[in-house]
């Protein structure tokens, strides 16, 4: 993973090499293409305030034997989400996924094959106040395995969980917005041999 010299230009690479997988990532991706050549500020510097829309990227470990999904419980948001957070300034988004995986969590553990180093998945959110500001999940996908050690970092994280991925309509609601959308376009693509 060499970065391009241009921080800007990784992301607008790696952003076009996203096959949409519905109409709503269509759109959100023709948006952060709109976003990234309008020239606004694309890295969080100092929180919410100082850059109303910003990258992050989210790490989706799959353990395929177990057919689960590991969250974590969010100590701000009360969520479960994937691990991940915000992509520091100038940082290329494959390096920063990785980085967030080893602060939230103490792993590293390999990209999915059926993805490699690339982003499978992008989603905008929208959140209102009293912190309102838009994130743009670049989300990547992880071969996992769930009896893998955990070191969650409780600065961040309340708790983790593997959540059964044939079980999502019973916990997406509690997680992010678009987690049921990438779960149906990681089944689609083949990701996960033989679906769920």
């Amino acid at each position: 993973m060499t970065p391009d010299s241009d921080p800007r230009e990784t992301v607008r690479t790696l952003v076009r090499a996203i096959p949409p997988g519905d109409d709503t990532e269509a759109v959100h991706l023709a948006r952060t293409l709109a976003w990234l050549d309008s020239g606004a500020p694309i890295f969080r510097t100092d929180g919410p305030a100082t850059s109303h829309k910003h990258l992050v990227v989210y790490a989706a470990l799959l353990d395929e034997s177990a057919g689960a999904l590991l969250l974590v419980e969010h100590l701000k948001s009360g969520l479960w989400l994937p691990p991940g957070g915000h992509v520091d300034y100038d940082e290329d988004p494959r390096l920063a996924v990785l980085r967030e995986l080893r602060e939230e969590l103490g792993l590293r553990p390999p990209f999915h094959p059926s993805a490699g180093a690339a982003p499978v998945f992008l989603a905008i959110n929208e959140f209102v106040p009293p912190h309102a500001h838009t994130d743009v999940c670049l989300w990547f996908l992880f071969a996992a395995d769930a009896t893998a050690p955990l070191v969650p970092d409780p600065g961040e994280i309340c708790a983790t969980r593997w959540f059964p991925v044939a079980e999502a309509p019973t916990w997406e609601a509690d997680s992010d917005p678009s987690v049921g959308r990438f779960l149906g376009k990681v089944a689609s693509l083949g990701a996960v041999p033989g679906g769920w």
